[in-house]
């Protein structure tokens, strides 16, 4: 057995406009462990293009089994759940004038698929990148021949504004999920977050409650929910020569519930204390879905 991957787009190839239902041949036969994404693009003009504004390319990317979408996040929310999820930390190459480089590499969207007679695809939706051109795009799948788990991921991005504004009950925003596999964490991005000139309960997200059929499960501030195992320095000086890369995670947490998962078939609301209004509040929740081996 011999770990093997195939190119899905790419590499480094033009990526201008959006790419639907890419065929992922080897996920008939093998173990889809993962897609890896690299982008570029050349500086336009005297501006840099930021790390920020560049995740922006692919707004989102989805990946498809039989039709059914089981992953679906943006590339901004990925690179966040790399480093807050799986402490992986993507290298990044910032611009130095008009028409240089910048690069972000790679970037993992985890599946773990078992084989599968019905056909996966992929689907990279094209949002332009401020302060850049020539953008371009590689695509990877990696594969495995044996299956080292026996549950498969589903995670899918969710988005609503908030509702209100309140300081002592959450009512300002819900999301209610009848969870199909295990729910093992949960990223959350919040657009204004407290610190400075922004008091505690001015923030996006005040408080998060958690709450499995009706019962009360888990109630946390935004400054404590954990991000467990960051390294919030630059790591790769070398590589890394945007310092304000890590800032990104600035509006994310990761609620890690690896250690005792919520189990599938639990109906689980997520509710927030808000303090703005009309502020769109999103999240991604990682189920672990069981399967049958081959």
């Amino acid at each position: 057995m011999v770990q093997t991957n195939e190119s899905i787009y790419g590499k480094h190839r033009a990526f201008t406009s959006s790419q639907q239902n890419l065929v992922l041949p080897g996920a008939k036969s093998k173990y889809l462990e993962a897609i890896s994404v690299t982008i570029n693009g050349l500086q336009n003009g005297s501006t840099a293009t930021t790390i920020a504004n560049a995740l922006g390319l692919v707004n989102p990317l989805e990946v498809d089994v039989g039709g059914i979408p089981q992953i679906r996040v943006r590339l901004t929310d990925m690179y966040a759940m790399d480093m807050l999820w799986l402490q992986h930390n993507p290298l990044t190459k910032i611009s130095g004038g008009d028409n240089q480089e910048w690069i972000v590499n790679q970037i993992v969207y985890p599946c773990w698929f078992p084989p599968s007679r019905a056909e996966a695809t992929l689907t990279a939706t094209y949002a332009a990148v401020t302060n850049a051109d020539n953008t371009e795009v590689s695509i990877t799948s990696e594969y495995l021949d044996g299956i080292p788990r026996n549950e498969a991921l589903y995670y899918s991005e969710f988005s609503k504004n908030t509702d209100g504004v309140d300081s002592s009950s959450f009512g300002n925003w819900t999301q209610t999920t009848n969870l199909v596999g295990n729910m093992t964490g949960m990223l959350f991005n919040s657009p204004t977050i407290p610190g400075g000139s922004t008091l505690m309960e001015d923030g996006t997200i005040q408080q998060v409650r958690i709450q499995g059929n009706g019962n009360t499960l888990l109630v946390y501030e935004w400054s404590e929910i954990q991000n467990p195992g960051i390294f919030n320095g630059q790591m790769f000086n070398a590589l890394e020569e945007s310092p304000s890369t890590t800032g990104i995670l600035d509006n994310y947490r990761w609620l890690s519930l690896a250690k005792e998962p919520i189990p599938a078939g639990t109906r689980v609301q997520t509710d927030i204390m808000a303090g703005v209004d009309s502020s769109a509040i999103r999240t991604v929740q990682v189920q672990q879905v069981p399967f049958r081996g081959r």
